[in-house]
């Protein structure tokens, strides 16, 4: 019965989003920490060295995080995805996973995996957890630090005993295209998933461009060998229609309709809110815990995007765009059970 009413409110939003032009946090990313225990060599995201001890003091607390479910489940929030950082350093962070799911919110995670083992039971309720893996041992653990691969498929090992729903989450670089069929072949042998991200581009924060990124030729060498891939295995969750928009759109975002600051956002440690991760630089963004998270969501500054870059963010364009090959390409992975936003 939870699931059907699931269904029928994540039905009712997307009419109102799409149809009645209406403002609703279907899809909500929340970074609820900027602290990492990895310093992978491409991430230029959370610009670790100009965080103060302060600033990760001063992050949201317990109470403000569940003020903040409350606020968005009201708006019509069916997807709470949370990401770091390194998430599992909160806590806190298994009460927010407990007290997101009894509001009936899907629920999903990001993580290294270094601390899964430890903290398994705080986080036994998600729906989904994505685990970060680049390609084989010597690459990945090049680009993401020695002993990592062996995190990773411990924590796969953990996470299955626990019934936890598992996704491999890897980032395309330079040398990728020679771990496409690694990943997939171990995705397969460990009864996961894969997704696949391209790097960000520029950095986010230094907006100089990211040196792992492959050339236009290589990325272009790297989807075509996904999307040959995906022709015979059933473990690569991208849908067709993502991938032929990195293969013919990217960099630029042509005939991608963005639904950021309409649809979904993201929300920073301290309570910010955009309209997604590449948009965490625009000018005046309103703070949910000052202003209420109603206002600051409906108050998203306009913004201009001249490319899409993240996975998620991809896929939930096509789908509110009523892409029906990203529609049915999630409907298949969480078998009629979960709506993936």
């Amino acid at each position: 019965m939870t699931i059907m009413i699931q269904d029928i409110f994540l039905i009712k939003n997307l009419f109102c989003t799409i149809l009645l032009n209406k403002k609703i946090p279907i899809s909500v990313n929340y970074a609820i920490t900027y602290k990492c225990n990895q310093n992978c060599d491409y991430c230029g995201i959370y610009e670790k060295n100009s965080l103060k001890k302060s600033d990760f003091e001063s992050e949201m607390n317990s109470s403000q995080i569940f003020s903040m479910i409350d606020q968005l489940k009201n708006m019509g929030m069916v997807r709470l995805g949370i990401t770091g950082g390194e998430s599992l350093l909160r806590e806190d962070l298994g009460d927010v996973i407990r007290y997101s799911k009894n509001k009936g919110v899907m629920t999903t995670l990001v993580s290294n995996g270094y601390l899964v083992p430890k903290k398994i039971k705080g986080i036994s309720d998600l729906d989904i957890l994505f685990l970060s893996l680049d390609g084989k041992e010597f690459f990945n653990d090049k680009h993401r630090g020695k002993g990592s691969f062996k995190k990773v498929v411990k924590a796969l090992q953990v996470a299955k005993k626990y019934g936890i729903r598992t996704v491999i989450l890897s980032s395309l670089k330079k040398g990728s295209d020679n771990n496409i069929d690694f990943l997939v072949d171990f995705a397969e042998k460990n009864n996961t998933y894969v997704a696949f991200q391209i790097l960000s581009y520029p950095h986010l924060t230094t907006k100089q461009r990211n040196g792992l990124i492959p050339s236009k030729e290589e990325h272009k060498n790297i989807i075509k060998r996904i999307i040959e891939t995906k022709k015979k295995s059933k473990v690569i969750i991208n849908s067709s229609a993502s991938l032929n928009y990195l293969l013919n759109e990217w960099p630029e975002h042509k005939n991608l309709k963005c639904w950021g600051g309409r649809a979904f956002c993201t929300i920073d440690p301290w309570g910010y809110v955009f309209p997604c991760y590449i948009k965490q630089k625009i000018d005046g963004p309103l703070n949910g815990i000052e202003v209420g998270f109603k206002k600051a969501f409906e108050n998203i500054p306009k913004f201009e995007c001249d490319r899409c870059n993240c996975y998620s963010h991809i896929e939930n364009n096509l789908m509110l765009s009523l892409n029906l090959d990203s529609i049915f390409a999630a409907k298949h992975f969480l078998d009629l059970k979960n709506k993936l936003l």
